[in-house]
């Protein structure tokens, strides 16, 4: 599979979960509330420090203020990157939904991020990215194919998801630990609804780990995705064109010396 091309890219959004579960790292104030008591999870196994704990059927979740979405999380109608760490303890009876933005009932209204559960008809046990009735649904054995491994099960280890969709083709991707593993194009953007709308991460059903949600206002690279993936950082675009740079002073000496050989 190709890569996904991007520009320039703003990071709207990251919950480290390190310190507290509701401080946005970015500096940007997207700060969350904690509701019903989730947890901090301070295991040995997280991959980043710290990570936030969901038990299903307790209705927890951190959530942005209501109404407040649209000023500090443009996801209606734009492209943007979501990209966070996951452990779950069980794929439950129902969808997993990690995160989730919008209200469901009409098509595109409602993004939705997270895993099927084991009796999906085509993406069984495998990651979604949702717009309500327009999704890119993944089931695990191909996830497992993409990454070259015997099989892939979300309640067995921590994985890497990174979520993007590019408005300006309509296509909607998913990578699981850096590596892109299936893409589609929706029929729509994900509208949201005329409603304010409430941002959340966690859900009645999710039952696990969440850790190091970043979110960004266009497509990132795969060279930015695999960053967050191996060091949990996306590289400044100064280190890239100082790469580029180099690369093509290289070129440029070896070309003069083949032309005075």
């Amino acid at each position: 599979m190709t890569t996904i091309a991007s520009s320039q890219t703003v990071l709207l959004a990251h919950w480290s979960f390190d310190t507290d579960l509701v401080t946005d790292d970015s500096g940007n104030v997207s700060n969350l509330t904690n509701t019903n008591s989730v947890s901090q999870y301070t295991g040995a196994d997280t991959p980043f420090g710290n990570a936030a704990e969901f038990t299903a059927g307790s209705n927890q979740r951190l959530a942005l203020a209501a109404g407040a979405t649209e000023d500090a999380l443009p996801l209606e109608n734009n492209s943007f990157t979501i990209s966070y760490w996951a452990k779950l303890n069980s794929l439950g009876t129902g969808a997993q939904s990690i995160l989730t933005t919008g209200q469901g009932g009409t098509a595109n209204e409602l993004l939705h991020i997270g895993i099927r559960n084991n009796n999906h008809p085509t993406a069984a046990s495998g990651p979604f990215l949702g717009f309500y009735a327009d999704d890119l649904s993944i089931a695990a054995t191909q996830v497992a194919t993409e990454l070259g491994i015997g099989t892939f099960d979300a309640t067995a280890n921590w994985y890497h998801y990174t979520m993007t969709y590019d408005s300006s083709t309509n296509q909607q991707a998913i990578y699981v630990n850096g590596t892109l593993i299936g893409t589609r194009i929706a029929n729509n953007d994900f509208l949201g609804t005329t409603n304010p709308n409430d941002f959340n991460i966690g859900s009645n059903s999710f039952d696990g780990l969440i850790d190091e949600v970043w979110v960004y206002d266009n497509v990132l690279t795969q060279g930015q995705i695999s960053g967050l993936y191996t060091v949990n950082a996306v590289p400044e675009p100064s280190a890239y064109a100082l790469m580029m740079g180099f690369v093509a002073l290289g070129y440029l000496q070896f070309a003069r010396r083949k032309r005075a050989s």
